[in-house]
């Protein structure tokens, strides 16, 4: 259950929260920007069901460049509400800037649907994995916690949805550009680990450190989306705190705001308690769930004739192993093997393009990148991409994995501090 929990809130909560700030800074402009929302969010839902049906029965779907394909406009709405929010600020944006404002949120609608909505959509296909029934307790605990997961990202967009709109413009517009700025921010951190992972751009060494850096501190982009909601909802609350008589106002017309100040109170404690157990969730619940296992560490290798011979027996139960071989110059470079099925194994480095050489970890029958906690799947090691281990040529004969020593040492370079 619990994995459920962290895992949607972790996918679908920032984009739930940045929905509803974007809804509450639009529902005070004079431009309005509803109209064509409900439209955005139907296709938004209609591309990443298409996504998931195409993945779940077909072979051709890479989603690294389905991401790469939506990144950059989603970047460039990202600037433009960053600007919308930014200019009213400085003084009136023009009608002409209005409407453009207008149209990229109606964009960023549907690009953040279509770009988070995959994951949460895929996760209840995992539920009855490894179970003959679906009648038993852990199965009912992952509908239970994918569900109440669901229900709060949905309570926080209305939640958030309406207070923001609530707020005073100038608070108003200095706390979405905060949200906006971060959402732009994570973006740019998706497309540059994608084309690094790729090999499309050149992998400079500040910049590989700098998205390694980013993505082992990526819960700061729920993180503070949340604050600035929170902030938000905050003003709210101490605005409606206490509501007294205005001069001339009859008893009945008192009664009748200060109903509505205490329904927009409500409103605002509903919003900081999912706020609240959001924040729990990708914090404490993440680190419980996803409480790393110290590796074993990889036995040490010798070559012979310019190879290491592995004898297939004793890698061939499909579990996770690791080796060091120890380089002409000293480099101790690790390398790992796994069966991947009947036909087939696995053979890459202990590292990768975008993680550097962390290294990876067995758990529960699942290969773990070290630093980032992401699940391989096991038909892919060998082929390059993503959190892939960086591929290692092999040649399986006479009972044995051959590796030659040129490939393992022109890849030292990755193991040396």
């Amino acid at each position: 259950m619990l994995k459920y929990i962290v895992a949607v809130t972790d996918a679908a909560m920032p984009a739930a929260i940045f929905l509803g700030i974007l809804s509450g800074f639009y529902a005070q402009r004079p431009e309005g920007g509803r109209k064509g929302w409900v439209r955005a969010a139907g296709m938004g839902f209609l591309v990443a069901a298409i996504l998931v049906i195409l993945k779940r029965n077909t072979g051709f779907v890479v989603r690294e460049y389905y991401l790469l394909a939506l990144f950059p406009p989603a970047i460039l709405l990202d600037l433009a509400l960053l600007l919308a929010a930014v200019f009213p600020l400085l003084g009136d944006p023009g009608e002409c800037f209005a409407r453009w404002g207008r149209r990229a949120a109606i964009g960023a609608v549907f690009l953040r649907l279509a770009l988070f909505l995959p994951d949460p959509l895929l996760f209840p296909f995992d539920f009855a994995v490894g179970m003959e029934s679906i009648l038993n307790n852990a199965y009912a605990g992952k509908v239970f916690g994918y569900a109440l997961a669901a229900a709060a990202c949905v309570l926080a967009f209305l939640a958030v949805s309406g207070c923001f709109r609530r707020l005073p413009p100038l608070f108003l517009g200095i706390l979405s550009a905060a949200a906006f700025a971060t959402v732009l921010a994570s973006d740019l951190l998706g497309t540059f680990q994608i084309l690094l992972a790729r090999g499309l751009m050149p992998r400079h060494r500040l910049l590989v450190a700098l998205v390694i850096d980013m993505i082992n501190n990526r819960v700061w982009f729920l993180v503070l989306p949340a604050l600035v909601a929170a902030v938000g909802v905050g003003i709210v609350f101490h605005a409606h705190a206490r509501v007294l008589p205005e001069p001339g106002e009859n008893p009945a017309q008192t009664r009748k705001r200060r109903a509505a100040a205490r329904r927009r109170r409500r409103a605002a404690v509903a919003a900081v308690v999912v706020l609240s157990l959001s924040l729990v969730s990708a914090t404490v619940g993440a680190a419980i769930d996803g409480r790393k296992e110290e590796p074993l560490p990889p036995r040490p290798v010798t070559a012979r004739d310019n190879a290491i011979l592995l004898p297939i027996p004793e890698v061939d139960d499909g579990h996770l192993y690791r080796f060091l071989y120890a380089s002409p110059d000293g480099t101790e470079i690790r390398f790992i093997v796994i069966r991947k099925n009947e036909t087939a194994f696995g053979v890459g480095f202990d590292a990768c393009d975008v993680c550097g050489p962390t290294g990876y970890f067995e758990r529960g029958g699942q290969v773990i990148c070290s630093l980032c906690d992401v699940v391989m799947n096991k038909s892919t090691i060998g082929f390059p991409g993503g959190c892939n281990p960086v591929p290692l040529p092999f040649r399986s004969a006479d009972g044995f994995l051959r590796i030659g020593t040129d490939d393992l040492e022109a890849q030292a370079w990755r193991f040396k501090p």
